[in-house]
């Protein structure tokens, strides 16, 4: 799932930073200029921090995250604050900050919880619809379903430059229980075009293997979101075709990959870089070799809501080979990572002499 709050961004780009032309050309300046920019730096990341710190604080004194007027106005500041653009070394010196360092981890279990909420009060609403076509308008009424549509489009042309024919079975790890992502890559995967593709679809059709019904496979641990889901897909007639839905922790025994072309990992799976190296670790070992995972991962100050993935870990190379690499910088706040399952090693240890390599970074 696009796994940001639904109340977050406002509809807005978020804004660039206040860097001056004189950031810019800092390499040209002397000292005493250098000494300027500095400190301008450290104003910047210090106000930064304070922002964070209260936000953090009145996020704390909620006694729910279900949606509402103070909620919504806390996390759409939250997102605001963390989509601006910075230059380098103020983001490194908020985040070098030991009190922001404290409220990180439980600042991203906020936005969670209340991402959940927000997801589960939509997925009740719209399958309360009376019919079918009422369930499809309130689904595409979603204040924030284009933002979907945006980061789904970026996905699928990330995966496309890896593989250039469209899949035909997509597994989503941690979908949640409004699986908006899901449900516009098999929209796209039935039309064969791109979300939010507003031409005449018969000039705009990619490739794909017609000798398979387009699938999508939506995990979860949690079982109530996976019910939540469900009942909401069958609620949408046609358009939730496809849509299919299993119970299970991200590296459980219980999942069977292999047969998929391309595996999701959504944002929020892993709150670490260390889970996140075990989760792929489990993940790979159960897909096919050539068959490519999508993982959200973050940058820049929007590490804030969603942690960072470094992908040039030994133990993450030794299972993928990355293919590319995405930050987008408008209103869509992840960053895409697109890798490609690397080859077994032999029983004898041979592994036709591929060492790992990152391929391309497509930024």
């Amino acid at each position: 799932m696009f796994r940001v709050l639904g109340f977050l961004t406002g509809g807005t780009s978020p804004k660039r930073s206040d860097v001056s032309k004189d950031d810019l050309h800092a390499d040209t300046l002397g000292g005493a200029d250098r000494a300027l920019l500095e400190l301008a730096s450290q104003r910047k990341a210090k106000g930064i921090t304070r922002e964070l710190l209260k936000i953090h604080s009145r996020l704390a004194r909620l006694s729910d995250f279900q949606p509402g007027k103070e909620t919504n106005e806390i996390f759409s500041r939250l997102v605001s604050l963390c989509c601006e653009i910075h230059d380098t070394e103020t983001v490194n010196k908020v985040f070098r900050d030991g009190m922001v360092q404290a409220i990180l981890p439980p600042l991203r279990k906020m936005c969670s919880d209340a991402e959940y909420c927000l997801e589960d009060h939509w997925a009740k609403h719209i399958t309360a619809a009376p019919s079918t076509d009422e369930a499809i308008g309130r689904l595409k009424s979603f204040t924030y379903y284009k933002n979907y549509e945006d980061l789904t489009r970026h996905e699928i042309c990330a995966m496309l430059s890896a593989h250039p024919v469209l899949p035909g079975k997509v597994a989503f790890i941690g979908s949640g229980p409004l699986p908006l992502t899901s449900l516009c890559f098999l929209e796209a995967l039935k039309k064969r075009a791109l979300p939010g593709n507003r031409a005449d679809s018969e000039n705009v059709r990619y490739p794909a293997n017609q000798s398979l019904i387009p699938e999508i496979l939506n995990i979860d641990r949690d079982g109530a979101a996976v019910e939540s889901a469900s009942v909401m897909c069958a609620k949408l007639g046609s358009l939730g075709e496809g849509m299919k839905f299993q119970c299970a922790p991200a590296g459980g025994k219980a999942l069977d990959l292999h047969g998929f072309d391309v595996v999701y990992i959504a944002a929020l799976v892993g709150g670490s870089q260390n889970e996140k190296e075990r989760l792929l670790h489990s993940v790979a070992a159960k897909m096919r070799e050539g068959a490519l995972i999508i993982m959200r991962t973050s940058w820049g100050l929007r590490s804030c809501l969603y942690p960072e993935i470094d992908m040039a870990t030994e133990e993450m190379l030794q299972r993928v080979e990355i293919c590319s690499v995405v930050h987008p910088y408008g209103s869509v706040v992840n960053s895409i990572i697109v890798a490609r399952i690397r080859s077994r090693p032999k029983p004898n240890g041979d592994t036709n002499g591929s060492i790992p390599l990152i391929t391309s970074f497509a930024c």
